[in-house]
Order: structure tokens, then C-alpha cells, then sequence
């Protein structure tokens, strides 16, 4: 490369102050001469803080614009979306209203991340086809109405508590409408009463999303066909997936155990009813999540908490093989250490309409050997799209060969996670950048970026990556390291 010399410096320098703007005008956009079609295009396209927020805050033209109908001159509708929580006291509390007198609390809506799309009863009965905001409401599970007359009362004080915490250029006339979301319930059930309390609550409102902490073993017949996504927290008994065939919409589960795990329990607890064990179907070992695995299974979004007290994953494996609508699986507890190459390997290819797979744990060259031949074999390509890896105190060999294994098996692969655990957590860096140049002149696409966590990383190796990232061809693959800088 060439030295840049002092006379070149001298002359730019003299170019770039003989520039002027002869006409501030020309680099700036009059909002007030855009049409009306012009800016609702623009306001489309805008994320739910900056719609709901933002724009309609800039001038009185984009107020109206956002807020109102061009043509009619009405008030736009707006769906808020609802999230109920649900407390259960200990103690079941005399009949009395849910809302009012302190009973229920409301927060002002929020705006979501994302826009939301809306099912088609909503749509229709709404003319709003997606939702940028939502609201909390806390309520005493005794005193929520289990009828629909009581539930729709429950939501129009609802809705009269919201338009009272609108602003006040928003809630003149407002066309704003209250869709029953989520239902959270945040305390356990006391009773078999309360079971079926809930499940005519639940029924009536429709939610799309259920979470439920400490669920009773039969959580799963409790929940209306209609939910479309599940949270399952601090899970102390087991719980009976039976009846998941019922739920035909079910898309998304997350279970979990309590944090920290179940106290006391220990790899001889077995046979309790906390530890979550294999059940027996004709006298063989089964997993008591294979009915989710069925053939009629929408499943698309497993999570399973690292607290989840998990004591088998020999019957584990074949069951998550058979779920063949995955888009995204979170598990912990995978280790190579405990399981042999080819069965892991076996999940990893099952699973073709994988995008994100997190985590599998210490696998080495026997594993990528046994994916290579079990891909071979079938003739299949994976769909992963982001791959998280842990170890524990892994050697450079051990990275180097992962990186390799999954640039070139799984061409699919976006990202590359690794999550390293244990003392020694220093990474040769100039041996990583090495591996990942092999892949940038061989050619190959696929990946874009691999991260390294709970790292050492040495202050004087951060221009070295810094260096390699910036000459990066044509969005080549990147590094990023995360963890402690020495």
C-alpha cells in the first residue's frame, strides 16, 4: 500500500474546506410537502416504539395522520394487546369485584418489540391486522368471573381503565380495542376447584399464550385448543403431556424446573415423584415427552430450562429425533460424556427443518465423523441457521475442528456459538483466526460469524481481530470474543 504523503494531505485538506452548501435546502426533506400516501408508506415501516411513541409526537400533521382516518376523518382503530396476570392467594378470598377499589392494577400500554400479527376472528371483528402494544393487568384469581357476561364486563373495565391512562390527544373519542393475549398465573393452585377454575377461565378468554407457575401433573388438560404457546415454570412434579394431542395450535413450549433445581434431590431419587423419569409402555422405557412427538404435532419451538429435572436422556433422544416440525431447540444436559457420538449425532440430522439448535455439549471429531457419514447415508442437508457448542476446558484442536466440521457439513450454518465453562479459558487467538482464513479462501458460504464466550482474552490480541473482521471480503466470516480482557 501506499504512504500517503504530506503535500496529498495538504491538498485534500484545501479541497474539502473549499466545499460549501450553497443550498441548505437541497439536503433537507420539508415533511409539510410530502403527500399523505407518502408519509402513511413511511409510517408502515416504522417499529412499534417509533409508531406509537415517536411520529405521532413530531408534529400535529403526524398525529393525525397515525391517529386518524385520512378520508373519514374517524379515529384509526388500535389493538392493545392484554396480558392478565393472575394471583392466587393462599387463603381464597370473599366474592367481590376484580377490578376497582385496588383489587386489579393496570399498567398504561407499551409498546411491543415487534408488530404481532393477529388471528383472523381479530382481524375481522378489530379491521386491524397486526398490534404494536400490550398492558399488563393484575388481578385476584378469586374474583376474576368465570361466565362470559362477568369475563366481558372484566374486560370493559379493563378497557375504561386503559382510556383513562391514555394521553389526552389520545383518548378523545379513541377507537381502541383489548384482545385477551396471555394469561399468566403466578402462584400454584390449591385445589381441584381451582382447576377448574381456571380452565373455564382460560376457555372463555382464548389466550394465544399460557404461562404457569409450579403447574399441577395434569397442567396439560386444563389449557383451550386454541393456545398457540406455552410456558411451563418451576415444575416440581411430573407432568402428563397426554392430553397435548388436543392442543392442535400448539406451536412454542418452554418448561423449566425451579431455579437452582430441586433441593435434595440426587440421581437416587429416581423413582420420587419430583425427579422427572422414564415411563413404561409393555414393560419398555419410554419418554414421558413422547406425545409430543405424534404425528399431528405443530410443535416448532421447544425449550427445556436447564433446571428441568431431566434423569434419563437415553429415552430423551428418540423422542426429539421424532419431531420433525422443529424450527428451534433450547436443551441443556447433551454431553458426548454421556452419551455415545452416533446417538447425538443420530438428533443433529434428524432434525432437517432445524433453524437454531442450543446447545450440544464436549463433542469432538467422533462426532463430526458420525454426522458426516450419517448425512452421506441419507442424502439430507441440515437447515441449522445458528449452532451453539459448549465446552469444557476444550483445547485449540478441539475449536479448530468444530469450526471446520461446521463450515463444511453444514453450509446452512450462520452463526457458530461457543460457550466454554471451567478455569482454563484462554483461546489462541492467532490459531482461531487461522482456521476461520482457511474458510475465507476456500471459497465456502454459509457462515458469517463465530463467537467465542467466557474467554481470557489478552488486551494485545484485539487489534489482531479487529484487523481480521475489518478486511473482511464481501461480508467473509467474522470473530467476536466475549469475556474477560487481561
Amino acid at each position: 500500500m501506499a504512504a500517503v504523503t504530506e503535500e496529498a494531505l495538504s491538498a485534500l485538506t484545501e479541497n474539502l474546506n473549499s466545499v460549501s452548501l450553497i443550498d441548505d435546502q437541497a439536503f433537507f426533506i420539508d415533511s409539510t410537502k410530502l403527500p399523505d400516501k407518502v408519509l402513511l408508506g413511511i409510517f408502515n415501516r416504522l417499529d412499534p416504539h417509533d409508531y406509537h411513541r415517536v411520529a405521532p409526537r413530531v408534529c400535529r400533521r403526524f398525529h393525525k395522520l397515525i391517529r386518524l382516518n385520512p378520508t373519514t376523518k374517524l379515529p384509526n382503530p388500535r389493538v392493545i394487546l392484554l396480558n392478565v396476570h393472575l394471583l392466587v392467594p393462599k387463603t381464597p378470598t370473599p366474592a367481590g369485584p376484580a377490578i376497582g377499589s385496588g383489587r386489579c392494577r393496570c399498567t398504561p400500554p407499551l409498546p411491543l418489540d415487534t408488530w404481532t400479527p393477529l388471528p383472523t376472528c381479530y382481524v375481522d371483528a378489530t379491521q386491524v391486522r397486526t398490534a404494536g402494544e400490550g398492558l399488563v393487568v393484575q388481578a385476584n384469581f378469586d374474583r376474576v368471573p368465570v361466565d362470559r357476561a362477568g369475563l366481558a364486563g372484566f374486560l370493559n373495565c379493563t378497557l375504561a381503565a386503559l382510556v383513562g391512562r391514555l394521553p389526552r390527544s389520545d383518548s378523545h373519542s379513541p377507537n381502541v380495542s383489548v384482545v385477551p393475549w396471555e394469561v399468566t398465573v403466578l402462584s400454584p393452585l390449591r385445589s381441584d376447584e381451582d382447576k377448574v377454575r381456571l380452565a373455564a377461565i382460560l376457555a372463555r378468554l382464548s389466550p394465544r399464550v399460557v404461562t404457569i407457575v409450579s403447574p399441577p401433573p395434569d397442567v396439560m388438560s386444563l389449557l383451550p385448543p386454541s393456545i398457540v404457546a406455552v410456558r411451563l415454570e418451576n415444575i416440581l412434579r411430573r407432568l402428563d403431556f397426554a392430553p397435548v394431542e388436543r392442543l392442535e395450535n400448539l406451536a412454542k413450549l418452554e418448561i423449566d424446573g425451579p431455579l437452582g433445581g430441586i433441593e435434595g434431590q440426587s440421581d437416587s431419587d429416581s423413582d420420587s415423584d419430583v425427579s422427572i423419569t422414564p415411563a413404561t409402555v409393555n414393560g419398555a422405557p419410554t419418554c414421558h415427552l413422547a406425545p409430543l412427538a405424534t404425528r399431528k404435532s405443530t410443535l416448532q419451538t421447544l425449550r427445556i430450562g436447564q433446571w428441568y429435572p431431566l434423569t434419563s436422556y437415553t429415552t430423551l433422544i428418540p423422542t426429539l429425533c421424532k419431531m420433525s416440525n422443529l424450527h428451534l431447540l433450547h436443551i441443556k444436559g447433551l454431553y458426548q460424556g454421556d452419551q455415545i457420538p452416533s446417538d447425538l449425532a443420530n438428533l443433529f440430522c434428524s432434525l432437517t427443518t432445524l433453524r437454531e439448535f442450543d446447545a450440544i455439549s464436549d463433542v469432538d471429531q467422533a462426532f463430526w465423523d458420525a454426522v458426516k457419514d450419517r448425512l452421506a447415508k441419507a442424502n439430507t442437508q441440515l437447515s441449522i441457521r445458528r449452532l451453539v457448542l459448549e465446552y469444557t476446558e476444550p483445547s485449540i484442536d478441539v475449536i479448530s475442528a468444530a469450526i471446520r466440521s461446521v463450515s463444511t457439513l453444514v453450509p446452512s450454518c450462520l452463526q457458530l456459538m461457543f460457550r466454554l465453562h471451567g478455569n482454563g479459558k484462554e483461546v489462541e487467538t492467532d490459531a482461531v483466526l487461522e482456521v476461520l482464513e482457511e474458510i475465507r479462501k476456500s471459497g465456502r458460504r454459509g457462515l458469517r460469524n463465530v463467537v467465542i464466550r467466557g474467554v481470557t482474552l489478552p488486551l494485545g490480541d484485539i487489534p489482531k481481530i479487529a484487523e481480521f473482521n475489518f478486511r473482511a471480503p464481501g461480508g467473509g466470516v467474522t470473530v467476536s470474543f466475549r469475556g474477560v480482557t487481561l
